[in-house]
């Protein structure tokens, strides 16, 4: 099949990979998981584990639809960039390639500046030189000299590299800094920073000079930084068609002089087809031709840059293809991986509270129940939603949660009257549902009753106490997980040779045998 077929193939069976669900690793409201703009990455300890999906942004905004085959192109990019650069004796996070759109990185703190280096005039930087507003964001001017041909025009070439750095707001796009904002920010002395903005100029010089034996002119790009014991380390991605513009080299000079825009192997066509489509900062709708010519031009950056044939990068594209679609789809198909690899297990507790306090060690039952998941060694995650006081995010979240390709169950974790418990069971999954009464055993039933007394058809198993849930959620998990049935009686082991010594202990009638 050919390429374009096979992009509208994609995108035609749903194999665009467009958020991942494992919630084992994680969940939103815990600090497991984080959804980036393009990555979801989820936190291992001293790793992380970056899915790279096939969303895309463009003015730091998300659209509505992913590109399909984003995420590989993106992974095949990273992996062999962070190599050229490994080579080169440049630190980096990427430690193991899991999937194709997988990685297994080291945790860093992220650094507060994000490095972005410029060798032509062009987005957002040329707008701000014809708009006169360079000067005000970065401190410097750009003038006649500092051009090959000395004239200052829509993609032209700077003599050399220049930094531009930016912050990340807390939302919208990033924030341009001078070099003494910059400088303040990054927390160094002055001569440390050009030390490290001089470090990283150089690695771009380098990286462009080799691009362009490849056909592929880098106008600009960004560096994200992290640390590691305060030791800097390049994190994310680095020169893929996301963090960098990228231009066929053979109609450079012709488009400059014509003073046509030119020719794309980035996102750079989308930019332009959401300015000319009036734009307004907000995730639009993708028409399948815009998907498709954009994800045209990843492609064409990626076979210049590894240097594979057409048909070499078409036949890859076309094994990914068929597996994507033997798993069942992109996100089953990293699932098998892992799992045959033993990143996850297969099988979760997803614990929904009805409040933050129903998170609370100091509440009795809510104790007992972590703390028998965790000796019976059951997978889970909690996440904190009210089914009375939000009920729209108490669909949303379940459905999300839903969508977890292992074995999983719920528990609902409430403390007064029960919304969510029956509303889950009852409508939003087919997952079993479990409540647990938060704060302490009711033996009265009084809490209870919300939760016992539902319509036939409503599945909520109700159990009086946090072990007792434990219990049940490891015993239906451990159906098709038998190890979690030998550490439910390894368990119940403990509590009958503990019942036996108190028997001895004072006096019981009952005798072993």
């Amino acid at each position: 099949m050919d390429t374009k077929k096979l992009l509208r193939k994609v995108i035609a069976d749903g194999l665009v990979l467009e958020a991942t669900h494992f919630p084992e690793l994680g969940l939103p409201d815990t600090p497991n998981l984080k959804n980036g703009k393009v990555r979801d990455n989820y936190f291992l300890g001293d790793e992380l584990l970056i899915v790279t999906t096939d969303r895309v942004s463009a003015f730091d905004v998300n659209m509505r639809q992913g590109l399909p085959f984003k995420g590989y192109v993106l992974a095949e990019q990273t992996a062999h960039m962070f190599k050229f650069v490994g080579d080169l004796g440049v630190r980096h996070h990427l430690k193991e390639r899991m999937t194709p759109v997988c990685f297994k990185t080291i945790r860093a703190e992220p650094g507060k500046i994000e490095w972005v280096f410029r060798r032509h005039l062009y987005g957002s930087a040329w707008r701000d030189v014809r708009d006169g507003k360079f000067a005000e964001k970065y401190g410097f001017e750009i003038k006649p000299d500092m051009v090959v041909d000395g004239k200052i025009r829509k993609g032209c070439r700077l003599e050399q590299t220049i930094c531009t750095p930016t912050t990340k707001a807390e939302e919208g796009h990033d924030i341009p800094l001078t070099e003494e904002k910059a400088t303040e920010l990054y927390g160094k002395s002055p001569a440390e920073y050009d030390d490290v903005e001089t470090k990283y100029r150089a690695l771009f010089d380098r990286v462009y000079d080799y691009m362009q034996n490849r056909g592929i002119i880098v106008p600009d790009t960004k560096f994200e930084e992290g640390f590691v014991d305060d030791e800097p380390i390049l994190i994310d991605e680095i020169f893929t068609s996301d963090s960098s513009r990228f231009w066929p080299a053979e109609t450079y000079i012709a488009k400059l002089h014509s003073g046509e825009d030119q020719i794309a192997m980035d996102k750079e066509y989308l930019r332009q087809w959401l300015i000319n489509s009036g734009f307004k900062n907000q995730g639009v709708d993708l028409p399948v031709p815009v998907r498709v010519k954009t994800m045209m031009g990843y492609l064409n950056a990626l076979k210049r840059m590894t240097s594979k044939t057409g048909n070499q990068l078409n036949r890859e594209l076309n094994q990914y293809y068929e597996m994507m679609k033997d798993a069942g789809g992109p996100e089953m198909m990293i699932y098998q991986i892992l799992l045959d690899r033993g990143m996850i297990s297969g099988c979760c507790a997803v614990i929904l509270a009805g409040s933050g306090s129903d998170l609370d060690y100091g509440k009795k039952e809510t104790k007992r129940l972590f703390k028998t998941l965790e000796e019976l060694k059951v997978p889970h995650s909690s996440a904190v939603v009210s089914g009375h006081k939000d009920p729209d995010r108490l669909v949303k979240l379940v459905k999300w949660a839903d969508k977890y390709p292992g074995d999983m169950v719920f528990i609902d974790l409430t403390g007064m009257s029960n919304g969510k418990g029956p509303t889950t069971a009852g409508g939003l999954t087919s997952r079993p549902v479990l409540f647990c009464h938060s704060s302490e055993e009711d033996p009265n039933g009084t809490d209870l009753y919300s939760s016992i007394n539902v319509p036939r058809g409503v599945p909520l198993g109700v159990y009086n106490g946090g072990i007792n849930t434990a219990l049940a959620a490891a015993q239906i998990l451990g159906i098709k997980h038998p190890e979690l049935l030998e550490n439910v009686n390894k368990y119940k082991a403990g509590q009958r040779a503990r019942g036996v010594e108190d028997s001895m202990k004072f006096g019981g009638s009952y005798r072993p045998g």
